[in-house]
């Protein structure tokens, strides 16, 4: 239930904070909801990972959802579904009621289904009937404000919300302190509300202070080789602090990027990434984003060798880059490589230098993750990311994705995964996955599914997409419909098509 990839609270940090949430969680006359917002960047999610992980040790989380853009868990049609399939894994009395409200109520299980009623049929009620419940049953929701759309958060916020019925039911939720968030729990007598980054300066910077000396030191362990004699200073130390504000992010990269293992050399890492600021940093205090923005400039700018023709790298970098942080699921390397028809091996290569703000897998066959949320939103924002090599435009972008979609699925034809028998159902096919798999590979399943949520976000009249739209829905519609309902995702074709026309007709 917890992601394994991440860490949690390093310990003697947020000491205040983790002791207030968990008195909240085994006071039985505690408000039922823990909302705990703030800025991006300011370690939210790892609040929640050391909560649930807790939870877990002590045998009260009865689930968790953390919601992620970078690996494709954003769908709030799935959530319930999700919590109830853990709760029935934790709790056998849980297991029973479950089942018997799926005997009366079959569909309630449907995506299809109101999130309203999935949450009655599915926790609620269940919940309602067990025998002996727990004093505390925990469930967390991390990055509420990575959820889709923003109707969908409003929806869920409000629901998560209205649970008055199951006392012993705990929900702990983080989220940025977005306008429709807000405007659900603000209201809520039931919910406690915490800003992160309202924690006072000199508590927040002390927290980073013990993790950057426990990462510092662990420098030498880690790269031994290479770190002879190295050591960092205390002024080194402090304009870090400084330069991380409240932003426990802005640490976290900056240990990355020192501790690059391919450049193995902490002490250039360390010169790239202060520059010239050992002069003034001790005498200023920018703004935090400000800050985070410069490090990642700082990253981004070391790809590129110096004083050399750097056209074909940069070229690279935007095909490449600028695909991961505006896919709406994780592709391996091989499939993003097929997507944007690029050489094998040009994926690894264009993020060799970029392990410190995207986590590049070993094989070809895995998916790079995107660290942080916070580092799609510098490079898509023209008035933070002001180095134009660097700057990934949106809707150019998505346009140039959803052009590679429509190229990916011209490889679509009659019965392409040789099934015969037109009259077959689904499931009547021997072995249908590994089928699928052989004929429709990743990168063809993901234009099948996104290529319209890529082109309703691309540049409106654009008349390469308007051509290649007219051309595909003449010509090749039914094999994209076929293609949808051998990977069980029929259900997106009516969505899709109302977001490619609504897309067409925008401008008229």
């Amino acid at each position: 239930m917890l992601d394994a990839t991440s860490t949690t609270c390093l310990k003697g940090t947020r000491v205040v904070l983790l002791k207030e949430i968990r008195d909240w969680i085994v006071d039985l006359k505690a408000r039922q909801v823990y909302w705990l917002n703030g800025i991006a960047g300011v370690g939210k999610s790892t609040v929640a990972r050391t909560i649930a992980g807790e939870a877990d040790d002590m045998k009260i989380l009865g689930a968790s959802f953390f919601f992620s853009r970078a690996l494709g868990r954003t769908e709030s049609k799935v959530v319930f579904a999700t919590i109830a399939l853990q709760l029935a894994q934790q709790l056998h009395s849980f297991k029973v009621e479950l089942i018997a409200s799926l005997e009366k109520n079959p569909d309630a299980g449907d995506t299809m289904m109101h999130p309203q009623r999935q949450l009655r049929k599915l926790i609620i009620e269940p919940l309602k009937l067990i025998k002996n419940p727990p004093q505390t049953i925990l469930i967390v929701f991390d990055a509420f404000d990575e959820c889709e759309k923003e109707g969908s958060r409003q929806l869920l916020a409000q629901l998560l919300a209205n649970i008055h019925e199951i006392p012993f039911l705990k929900l702990f939720i983080t989220s940025r302190p977005e306008h429709h968030i807000r405007m659900e729990f603000d209201v809520r007598t039931n919910v406690t509300k915490s800003i992160l980054h309202n924690i006072e300066d000199s508590i927040v910077q002390g927290d980073i202070r013990l993790f950057l000396c426990d990462r510092l030191e662990s420098v030498a362990v880690n790269l031994p080789d290479c770190c002879s004699g190295w050591r960092w200073s205390g002024e080194e130390l402090e304009i870090l602090i400084i330069r991380a504000g409240k932003l426990f992010v802005f640490a976290a990269t900056a240990i990355k990027f020192i501790m690059d293992e391919y450049t193995c050399d902490p002490r250039q890492q360390l010169d790239l990434l202060l520059g010239d600021t050992r002069k003034t940093m001790l005498e200023s205090h920018p703004s935090h984003y400000e800050e985070l923005d410069d490090l990642y400039y700082q990253i981004l700018i070391n790809i590129l060798p110096p004083n050399k023709n750097a056209t074909s790298l940069v070229l690279r970098y935007q095909m490449i880059v600028g695909t991961i942080v505006l896919l709406h699921s994780p592709l391996s390397l091989e499939d993003l490589e097929a997507l944007v028809s690029a050489p094998k091996g040009h994926a690894s290569a264009a993020l060799l230098l970029l392990h410190s703000l995207i986590v590049v897998p070993s094989e070809p066959n895995e998916a790079p993750q995107v660290y942080h949320p916070s580092f799609p939103e510098f490079v898509t924002d023209f008035n933070r990311c002001k180095d134009m090599r660097f700057y990934i435009n949106p809707t150019e972008h998505h346009c140039r994705i959803t052009l590679r979609c429509f190229d990916a699925m011209k490889k679509l034809r009659k019965d392409i995964c040789r099934i015969g028998g037109r009259l077959k159902m689904n499931n009547e096919v021997a072995e249908l996955d590994s089928v699928v798999k052989q004929s429709l590979p990743g990168w063809v399943q993901y234009a099948c599914c996104y290529w319209a949520t890529h082109l309703e976000s691309s540049t409106i009249g654009e008349s390469s997409l308007v051509q290649a739209l007219e051309t595909y829905t003449s010509n090749n519609l039914l094999y994209w419909l076929e293609a949808l309902s051998l990977l069980g995702r029929l259900e997106l074709a009516i969505p899709l098509i109302q977001s490619a026309h609504k897309w067409a007709v925008r401008d008229n």
